[in-house]
């Protein structure tokens, strides 16, 4: 389980097994059908193609996402990813 220490998102959420429970909303839909969002504090999430395509999201969608720490080298575009999409 991740720690929260190890994570910036400083507003409430709950923790699953694996990553945290955020609402997030899509704010740009690549051409690459990958997608970028903000948490309710303005933090970036990068959501892979596969997620976008599968649960038919659009900009401006509200989701409810588990989110962890995005690759140490793609954290400067966006600090978290989704690994999950859900109501």
């Amino acid at each position: 389980m991740l720690k929260r220490e190890h994570l910036t998102m400083e507003h409430e959420k709950s923790v699953s097994d694996f990553g945290e429970r955020s609402k997030i909303v899509i704010d740009q839909i690549t051409y690459a059908g990958s997608a970028f969002a903000s948490t309710e504090i303005g933090e970036k999430v990068y959501v892979k193609a596969s997620l976008v395509e599968d649960f038919d999201v659009f900009e401006g969608d509200i989701c409810d996402a588990t989110l962890i720490l995005n690759f140490e080298d793609k954290r400067d575009r966006a600090q978290f990813r989704a690994i999950r999409l859900g109501n």
